[in-house]
């Protein structure tokens, strides 16, 4: 019966192989459909929450500050440091997602996972046009320590996934489910803690644009889903001129057309049904 391998060398050689296909991309291949001329413009404006506002949680659009200077503000050298960078966090994922898999699939048939993982992740260009292989890495990393028991560093992780983008907060969820209620709470102090404590020394630095950052999410219309359809917003989701970052009051305006159905009133299915699945499910597993 053919069977694969793959093991702690495949993190390294998930590396070596998206290097080699980068280095024989053109640059225009590398950038194809993606944000990166987006991330790089707004780089250039200054520091966020200082000097502009910015519509993502702090830790990418500071870092991404960082890799303009490292660049020297050349374009092409701070593509390459990001896509090299996010390779190196999807390597990190990759390494998180077997201790994972062996964890809680110990038996035939983890192997496969972890070759549809590799795959998926070696040709997918999401996984660099974007900045999520952060937020994955926090999240998984979070997963990984609640399953072993570790809550403070679990808080940690989930902290900065929030600080990245705002879905790994939903692992919260499962510490709640899975580790016991003053385990959960630790975790989950730990991680609200750190997002208010950053928040919150932002805004005490620098109140008007830390403010309309957070204000920003609210003022974008919707867009790439079904509910953009329906409001007949066929954008991207980007905001308007770069030089609209610059004036707090911006970031309140509503881009696009508004929403038909108004958001509260689309969450409340999905948050009945969230409520129902988490008092209805039963965890059992190895932890």
């Amino acid at each position: 019966m053919f069977t694969i391998r793959l093991g702690r060398q495949s993190s390294l050689l998930f590396f070596m192989l998206r290097s080699m296909f980068f280095l024989a991309l053109p640059l225009a291949g590398l950038i194809g459909y993606g944000d990166l001329p987006h991330f790089f413009n707004l780089s250039k404006l200054g520091w966020p929450y200082f000097d502009f506002w910015s519509e993502f949680p702090p830790l990418f659009p500071f870092l991404s500050r960082l890799l303009f200077l490292a660049s020297g503000g050349q374009e092409h050298v701070y593509d390459y440091l990001l896509v090299f960078l996010l390779t190196l966090f999807q390597a990190g994922n990759l390494a998180l997602f077997i201790k994972l898999n062996r964890k809680l699939h110990p038996g035939e048939g983890s192997e496969w996972r972890l070759f549809y993982y590799f795959s998926i992740l070696l040709v997918l260009s999401y996984g660099w046009w974007y900045f999520d292989p952060l937020a994955v890495f926090f999240m998984l990393s979070a997963l990984l320590w609640i399953l072993e028991g570790k809550d403070r560093p679990a808080g940690v992780a989930i902290g900065l996934g929030i600080l990245t983008k705002l879905f790994p907060g939903f692992v919260l969820i499962v510490a709640w489910l899975i580790r016991p209620k003053k385990r959960a709470l630790q975790t989950s102090l730990i991680a609200i803690s750190l997002v208010l404590v950053v928040y919150g020394a932002l805004y005490r630095a620098s109140p008007e644009m830390t403010t309309a950052s957070l204000r920003s999410q609210a003022g974008k219309g919707s867009w790439e889903t079904a509910w953009a359809l329906l409001d007949g917003n066929l954008n991207t989701g980007n905001f308007g001129e770069l030089v609209e970052r610059f004036d707090p009051q911006a970031a309140g305006r509503l881009v696009g057309n508004p929403p038909v159905l108004p958001a509260w009133l689309a969450l409340v299915p999905f948050a009945l049904l969230g409520a129902w699945l988490f008092f209805r499910f039963r965890p059992s597993g190895p932890f």
